[in-house]
This record gives C-alpha cells, structure tokens and sequence, in this order.
C-alpha cells in the first residue's frame, strides 16, 4: 500500500529554501539522526481544512460520560458519551473558518450521511450545529459501514488544492455488527485512500477520539491516529490539540506538508520502529513517511547505517548542515526503542529503558508500566497504544503527558489559545441523562449554560477585587486587597520587598497574578461573603475537620453581578491559598498546585 504515499517522490526535484535539515552521526556505533528544521512562519495565513466527522452513535454513547473531581467526586450533571462527543464536535467547528469545509456522518448498525459537504461560513456553521445537536443514540456499532460511507465523502471532497483533509472518528467501543479482522478494517480505509488519491491528489489524514475503556484501541491503531480519553471530560481537551495540529500543518507557497516523504541517498536503515513505514527504492535510495510536518516544531529521525548524503521532502531538495552531538543522537534513538517497547506492552525491555532514560521519559515508561501490571483491564489496556504513537509522530494530543508536551511550537499554542476561547463561550448539549431523570419527576433543574472550565484544563477565579487576604509583609501579619496586588504586580506600583499570603504552607511566596476578562458565560458565587466562579475547586474549613473539595456551584449560594474582570494566583510553592470572610474559611486551589 506504498502508492499512494510514494507518489509525491516524483515530483518534479527543486530546491526549497525554507525548510532545512541538520544530519547528525556517530561513526563509532553508525548511528545517525536527522532533524528536519521547520520554521516558524507567523505572517501565512493557514491552508483551509476539510474534516469528516464519524461519529458513533450507536447504544453504549448512551452512558454516563465519567467525569471526575481531582478527589474523586463526580463533576457529571447528566451528560452521555454522545453529549461530551457533541460538545467536542462544536468546539472544533468553532474554530472553522469561512473557507474550511466539513460533512458528518453517524453510525449505529447502519451508517449515514447527516451533513453534506458545507462550507463554515456563518449560515454554514448555524446549519452545522442544528444537525450535531438534533444526534441521538440507538442501534449497534457498524464500523465496517462508516469506514464505506466516509469513503463516499472523502470521494467527493470539495477543497482540492492548499489544504488539509482529515477524517476524526469519534467513538466509544468496539464492532458489534458486521465484525471484521483489525487488518480487514485496515485494508478497507487504505485501497478507500488509495482510489481518493488516484482520483483526486488529496491525502486524507485519520484520527481517532476513543473514549472510555470499552473502546478496541488496537483495531483503531492499525486504522488511525489514536487518542485513547480514559475519562470522558477531557475529550476537549483532545480536540483542541487535535485542532491545532491540523491547523498548525506546515505551508510553504502552495505546497503543504500534511502528508510528507522524506527521501535520501545512502545506505541507511530506518526500520527501527514497527510504526515506520519505508520503501526501498535503490541500494542506496531509501522513502520514508514522516507524515505531517508542523509549523515551527523539528522533526527528528533516527537511522543507522552510512551516514547520509542528500535529502528530498515530497521531491524537494533540503539543504543540509551537520551536527555531532552524539548524546541527541543516542537520546532519539532511545525515544525510538521505547516506541517499541510500549506498543508491545514489554514490561522488561521497558525497565531496561528506564534505566537510560531521561526525566519526562522515565516517567511516562513508569506510568505505562503501572497500567500494564496494575490496571490492565481499564486505562492501562489502552494508554500504551496513544502515547506510543504521540511519541513516535512527535505530536502533543492533550495537557497530561509530560514526555509530549515539548512537542509544540507559537502558532500550535495560538491554535489551542483559539479553541480554549471558543470552549469556554459555547453553550454545551443539554444533558441527555437529566432530561430523562425530569420527564420522570417533578423536580427541574436548569441545564448547565457552560462547560465546566475543569473539563479542559482546570480553572476558576476569585472574583471580588476587594477580597482581603491575609499577608505577612516583612514579617508583619497584616491584611490586603487583591486590588492592591494589581497595583503591585500587574500596574508596577511600587511595592514591599517580602510578601507573602496566607497558605496551606504557612505564608508563601506570590509567583504571579493572573486577571482575566469575564464573559456571558461567567457566573459568580457569593460563598459567605467570598466571591467565586462556580466551577473553582475549594474546601470548606471546619473547627473540627478539613472539609472535602466541592465546587461553589454544588453549594446554596447567592448568584452575584459578574464583575469585568476576575482573579488567579500562582504561589512559588504551589500550595493553596486560605481565604477568610468574617466567620468564614475555605481553601482556596491556585493554579499548578498538587
């Protein structure tokens, strides 16, 4: 199945003088790397995108959506599978613009087009956001009819030249009608590819948002991209790095690097991972697919061999510089064996890894081996497969995963920056479980107007610029507004030399202070005279207990006129603040703490 991807060597050798490549070797062990350098270029404007959306839709989307307070309680407030897989779809048509182009399509025990081929203008996103919100669950899980009715859509796409095309598949299980081989569904997506390509010269990209623990990762990661969201809540999160990395698609006139070969002449090997994919042209010509190249994010591949001599991306001609550095090289080509190690779930090469292993790496191979060993059977029978992958096509898909998150660049995080906005402004799906509950009962309860801020990366504010806060300021105990640190830290008022705020260590040290403007979506909370954003995590402090964590929101409170403006601190020591109204304690959780 090289054709298609093998194709693009033919075109016509130029030199292209923006992107460029430092070769790296070891003549002692003939290892070498090569790091594709891609620029950053902030002034082009990005290629347009066209997105297929299939979206499972079948019974199981049904289920509770686990979503999870960082003790444990449950943020849930009547959400499905398939609403939190609503509220991802309409986050990333957010994001569109008027020249990007997206279908849908829904499958069950059959498989159907709910969205022609539409352009994301405003009448077009209106239009696409009544059908994404009208989905329903029902039937079983035919894969083998959604793979065939994308494939209809990918036939007929309507951007043909400068821009990115992708298929996301959003689901939560596994085939349960019209059940095939992993490798069946494989060779159905790919000869689909293969007819598109010859037919039409655009390559569409696969992603996979698998949800839950129920999901076949293995199946999904022959066919796809995968992200495996053990927890349903951070699914947007997902979305927002997916977004961004199809947006971010490296540009370079009119030619776009979504789907790259890279060609070189030498005797070299790059099979050093079972995720590579290569052709041997010559005994010394050598294809390998790199796949997407990100604006400003380098590209590093490993090889062993002779040292190579000339390079060709998507036929054209790279300029080339070396580089010596023989610990890069050793540490790429480790990122390489511990690919391996985790797609095939070795826990023994795994701790033998570990023991060469840097810091971020080290830890990410610890925690694969926990789920391995401790929790096979849940999130550990899946994490294996999307981290190897993130790992191996140097790509950030979520906030967690620290060995991943060097994988980013200005523009990726603009993107992110964008789909964090449209989050938290949009209105979520009303919560399928809740409306059953109350056609049942006479209790009503209003639909949530804004996803929680914890479903993405956690959040919440103070929001009363005359909150007092006890301080010690040079060693003095005293009380002080949070408008008196605006003046200090953010207008450079002139301010004491030591200041510390009262925290769970004692008093600590303020690393910054973070405002942000409210919208229509922001809601306030009078909490005995505290004032807070209803999804900001504290505990209540009691004479007698600590308290447990919960949110304004669960509480009986006042709802107050939203300010313009509310309030975050960073403490050096990432402890938490303790905050106290007149006959009143809570502890306060800061941004970063534990």
């Amino acid at each position: 199945m090289y054709m298609c991807w093998l194709t693009s060597y033919w075109i016509k050798q130029t030199r292209m003088s923006s992107l460029s490549a430092r070769v790296y070797y070891d003549d002692d062990s003939q290892k070498g790397m090569i790091q594709l350098l891609v620029p950053n270029n902030e002034n082009i404007v990005r290629p347009n995108v066209q997105l297929i959306f299939t979206v499972d839709i079948s019974g199981s989307m049904c289920s509770a959506a686990i979503c999870k307070g960082e003790n444990g309680q449950d943020l849930n407030q009547g959400w499905t599978n398939l609403d939190i897989n609503i509220h991802s779809i309409l986050v990333s048509i957010g994001m569109l613009n008027d020249g990007d182009c997206i279908s849908i399509v829904t499958f069950d025990s059959n498989a159907r087009t709910v969205l022609d081929w539409t352009y994301m203008n405003n009448s077009g996103k209106q239009v696409a956001e009544e059908c994404v919100r009208k989905l329903k669950t029902q039937g079983m899980t035919n894969l083998t009819e959604a793979i065939n009715e994308t494939g209809k859509l990918m036939k007929t796409s309507q951007i043909r030249e400068n821009c990115v095309s992708a298929v996301i598949l959003y689901t939560d299980g596994e085939p349960t009608c019209d059940v095939q081989r992993p490798s069946k569904y494989k060779q159905q997506f790919d000869k689909i590819k293969e007819e598109v390509y010859e037919s039409t010269r655009i390559q569409y990209s696969i992603f996979s948002l698998a949800i839950g623990n129920s999901v076949d990762s293995f199946l999904l990661t022959n066919i796809s991209h995968v992200s495996h969201i053990p927890q349903t809540q951070f699914l947007c999160a997902f979305t927002v790095n997916l977004m961004a990395l199809i947006f971010n698609v490296y540009k370079s006139g009119s030619h776009i690097f979504s789907n790259s070969i890279l060609t070189v002449e030498g005797c070299v090997n790059f099979d050093l991972c079972e995720y590579t994919e290569t052709k041997t042209l010559s005994d010394d010509r050598k294809c390998i697919n790199i796949g997407i190249i990100s604006n400003g994010m380098n590209r590093n591949i490993p090889y062993t061999g002779d040292k190579v001599k000339e390079i060709t991306l998507n036929g054209f001609s790279i300029s080339c510089t070396e580089g010596n550095d023989k610990t890069f090289i050793e540490n790429e080509h480790i990122r390489l064996r511990a690919v391996n190690a985790i797609k095939k779930k070795d826990v023994n090469e795994i701790n033998k890894i570990m023991s060469v292993a840097g810091g971020d790496l080290q830890e990410t191979l610890r925690e694969v081996n926990m789920g391995i060993e401790q929790y096979n059977q849940t999130w550990g029978k899946h994490f294996p497969y999307s981290i190897s992958q993130a790992m191996f096509r140097e790509i950030r898909t979520n906030y967690i995963d620290k060995v991943i998150q060097k994988y980013t660049s200005e523009m990726f995080e603009k993107y992110c920056d964008i789909g964090e906005s449209v989050f938290a402004k949009i209105k979520p799906p009303e919560p399928s479980l809740l409306q059953r509950i109350q056609a049942s009962s006479a209790v009503t309860r209003a639909a949530p107007m804004v996803m929680p801020d914890e479903f993405l990366r956690g959040g919440g504010c103070l929001a009363n610029p005359n909150q007092n806060l006890s301080c010690k300021i040079n060693e003095e105990v005293t009380e002080i507004t949070i408008a008196k640190l605006v003046e200090w830290f953010v207008d450079k008022k002139e301010k004491p030399e030591n200041i510390l705020i009262k925290s769970t260590n004692g008093y600590s040290e303020i690393e910054c202070l973070v405002i942000t403007e409210t919208n229509k979506n922001t809601v306030v909370c009078d909490v005995h005279g505290i004032h807070l954003t209803q999804w900001h995590p504290i505990k209540i402090i009691q004479k007698t207990s600590s308290g447990e964590w919960t949110f304004p929101s669960y509480l009986s409170v006042n709802i107050m006129e939203t300010p313009q403006y509310v309030y975050n601190i960073v403490l050096v020591d990432r402890s938490n603040i303790i905050i106290t109204s007149d006959t009143y304690s809570i502890e306060y959780a800061t941004p970063g703490h534990e």
